[in-house]
């Protein structure tokens, strides 16, 4: 890595930080489809503008609450000349379950559940 540990702090965590709204975002799809089609006259009456803006706002914090504790510490250092994820083990596991495992698990419930209904 030639370019600054500044610039590979912005690297890494924009890499995180789209990469987990990506997968959160298709978990909400699949969450508000599973409401589409279970619920339709109830949830279509309370599928408003503003809630939909607040499950997206939901998404991005979200995943800004899993990419950003890196740059405040909690990250070992990587070697001189390398940039790359924080491999702090507690940080790694933290990071998998929220942007991988638990939205899979959700997305994994709600699609079987629609598979159930439909």
């Amino acid at each position: 890595w030639s370019l600054s540990k500044a610039m590979c702090d912005v690297w890494t965590s924009s890499d995180v930080l789209l990469c987990t709204a990506s997968i959160l975002n298709l978990c909400a799809i699949s969450i508000d489809r599973y409401l589409t089609i279970t619920r339709p006259f109830e949830y279509a009456a309370k599928r408003t503008p503003s809630r939909m803006i607040l499950m997206i706002m939901s998404v991005w914090v979200t995943s800004a609450l899993i990419s950003i504790p890196p740059l405040f510490g909690w990250r070992a250092d990587p070697p001189p000349g390398h940039c790359e994820l924080s491999q702090d083990v507690a940080y790694q596991f933290y990071a998998t379950v929220g942007a991988f495992y638990l939205p899979l698990f959700v997305m994994v419930t709600v699609y079987y559940k629609i598979y159930i209904v439909s």
